[in-house]
């Protein structure tokens, strides 16, 4: 940040946590505390925790937009449930299930991709522990790897997928 480059700062939180009354308000604090105003946390949400309790994700899902602050899901596999709840859910990334570029063949991967970028979000790939992988993320379109493979931030991520 002190670079002028972006940072995103992702914060994995439970639902019973952001469920508490005060969540919001604390959270708000702390980001103006830690001087984070003009780069605000993303607030990473389990997608199976969600799924059950849609209602309360969106309404703090609302309160977080009011303040600046991005959603994401974690562990979404893109199912039917979880598709209709991006309707209501509007997430700014998405990151997908481990292991489910793995079981997805190429065009499913693919178009899962796309049918989440047109909702304008960010699709996170992890478990990225070889090169066999970043191939494949990278033709479908995923935007950002997670993973041992992944070099360090530096002046240069130069990577060729060949």
């Amino acid at each position: 940040r002190g670079a002028g480059r972006p940072v995103a700062l992702f914060l994995q939180q439970s639902l019973a946590s952001v469920g508490e009354d005060a969540w919001v308000q604390r959270l708000r604090d702390a980001i103006s505390a830690r001087d984070l105003i003009q780069c605000p946390p993303v607030i990473q949400l389990q997608w199976a925790e969600i799924a059950d309790q849609l209602d309360l994700a969106v309404r703090r899902a609302a309160q977080l937009e009011r303040l600046g602050i991005r959603l994401c899901l974690t562990g979404f596999t893109g199912d039917e449930q979880g598709e209709q709840a991006l309707e209501r859910l509007p997430p700014a990334f998405v990151q997908l299930a481990p292991g489910l570029p793995r079981t997805l063949a190429a065009e499913d991967l693919r178009a899962l991709t796309e049918r989440l970028q047109a909702r304008r979000i960010r699709v996170i790939a992890t478990g990225v522990e070889g090169p066999d992988l970043i191939g494949p993320l990278y033709r479908a379109g995923v935007d950002l790897f997670q993973g041992d493979y992944i070099q360090p931030p530096g002046d240069s991520l130069d990577f060729d997928d060949s």
